[in-house]
């Protein structure tokens, strides 16, 4: 049997034990999200050898808005399972709000929380750069110029593609990426590099040929073999379709430097909608790319999630290779759009949302 292991860091002050924890993470979302739960009773000694009641409210609060936030979570060292890692860090960022009733609540967003607190006065790209990872920085240059306030340190990977003519007005940096989010399609995350400690901002398109090493956006993958009956504990939320069952509506929506947009349709009209960004394609590539996508999509495979231990640590953009022994032509490799994971009375599980098939 697995024993459970955690390591909390807030602020000044570190624990090892909690109620719960869910840490949701997507190439959809610009935050990762961390919701800890702490027990009832929880007390602390201050300064003055006495037991405080009150932890997060009034003057002698110790979780405070901003604090640093850091998870580590495992397994203790088990012969029965071989070699495994006291620690994984699941999760690191700042805390955005406290719940100050019982059980006491802790909402975190990862490093990206900064992004909603740099704040640009103005900025129009007049004739500036149109390289949408030259505007990025130069966007950073005016967050930087502010005095107060976060400053703009990550590291950025972007498409490589122009954008049309942009005014900023009194805005904050999180807010210029839902603009590109809104305007062309264009997906934002961050990502810490374990080994430099360095946080790369991806901004690109999430596409099914993300995978590929020249798109930009997906972090260098990590790819997980998983099995049946020993990895996957729970395939409840799970389906198996075969492709002459899937029906999908595919739209491709090419962008130019000044904002233009084509736009090329392919598949079932009554199927499922499902929209892919492209840059500066003409209409005959756009449709012969949407032709060619809709079989992309048209796969033998599965759907849905399913839920693991712990360990092994898998993170949206990462791949998965499903082995099942039964159903040997079942198997598969998927992309990982999303993941959600729960440390607490319930175990360690990770919750594992598939995109799609790349690959047998």
């Amino acid at each position: 049997m697995r024993v459970l292991k955690c390591q909390v860091y807030i602020g000044a002050f570190q624990f090892d034990f909690v109620t719960d924890i869910e840490i949701v993470s997507s190439w959809d979302m610009l935050t990762d999200t961390c919701t800890i739960t702490i027990p009832k009773k929880l007390r602390y000694r201050g300064s003055d050898g006495e037991a405080k009641k009150y932890i997060v409210r009034g003057t002698e609060a110790i979780f405070k808005r901003g604090n640093e936030v850091r998870v580590d979570a495992g397994y203790y060292p088990s012969p029965e399972f071989g070699e495994i890692p006291v620690y994984n860090t699941i999760f690191e960022g700042f805390v955005t709000e406290i719940s100050p009733k019982r059980p006491i609540t802790i909402q975190c967003e990862d490093s990206a929380y900064n992004l909603k607190r740099m704040r640009i006065k103005s900025y129009d790209s007049g004739d500036g750069p149109t390289d949408l990872e030259e505007m990025l920085r130069a966007v950073a240059q005016k967050v930087n110029s502010n005095t107060g306030g976060p400053s703009f340190t990550y590291l950025i990977k972007a498409e490589s593609m122009n954008i049309g003519p942009t005014v900023l007005e009194n805005t904050t940096y999180a807010q210029f990426l839902d603009l590109l989010k809104r305007n062309y399609g264009l997906k934002s995350y961050i990502r810490k590099d374990k080994s430099t400690g360095e946080d790369t901002l991806f901004v690109g398109f999430a596409r099914i040929t993300q995978n590929n090493q020249q798109n930009t956006f997906a972090v260098p993958n990590n790819r997980v073999e998983l099995q049946f009956g020993r990895d996957i504990i729970d395939d409840s939320n799970l389906t198996y379709r075969n492709a002459k069952d899937i029906d999908i509506s595919l739209t491709c929506i090419s962008i130019d430097d000044e904002n233009n947009r084509l736009e090329a349709t392919a598949g079932d009209p009554w199927g499922s909608a499902r929209n892919l960004y492209y840059y500066n394609e003409s209409q005959e590539s756009l449709q012969k790319t949407a032709d060619e996508a809709v079989a992309l999509f048209k796969f033998n495979g599965y759907r849905g999630s399913f839920t693991i231990f712990g360990i092994p640590d898998v993170n949206h953009g990462d791949s998965v290779l499903i082995r099942n022994g039964d159903i040997v032509d079942t198997e598969g490799e998927y992309l990982l759009e999303k993941v959600v994971k729960r440390f607490g009375q319930g175990g360690f599980r990770q919750e594992i949302y598939l995109a799609e098939r790349i690959s047998d």
